[in-house]
């Protein structure tokens, strides 16, 4: 459909007809190049330390976490909002987001 309105446009057949086929007559395609992006990251963090008999220390962690963006941002590219008037409809959880995490040491 998108090719169709251009080749319309492009070729004149919009202004004969008198529709509008862009929000700014002005402007065919452009874009915005903004760093505007924005994430959240909340999470539950519980640890434990243990000294056993003989000096032997033990340490473990788990954190629950979870990790919402609008731009993955683990590329170096150009991120299209699918709605530019609805930015928020593009967050989701990033590509780098671990919801569990497990750590244990002991010396």
């Amino acid at each position: 459909m998108g090719d169709l309105a251009g080749t319309y446009y492009g070729l004149g057949f919009a202004q004969d007809s008198g529709i509008q086929f862009v929000p700014n007559e002005n402007t065919f395609v452009s874009d915005l190049l903004t760093n505007d992006s924005n994430s959240s990251y909340n999470a539950l963090q519980v640890q434990m330390r243990r000294r056993a008999a003989a000096g032997i220390q033990i340490q473990a962690n788990y954190t629950y976490g979870k990790t919402l963006t609008d731009s993955s941002g683990t590329l170096v590219r150009f991120d299209p909002f699918l709605d530019i008037n609805s930015p928020e409809i593009e967050r989701a959880r990033a590509d780098f987001d671990l919801n569990h995490v497990f750590n244990a040491n002991f010396v």
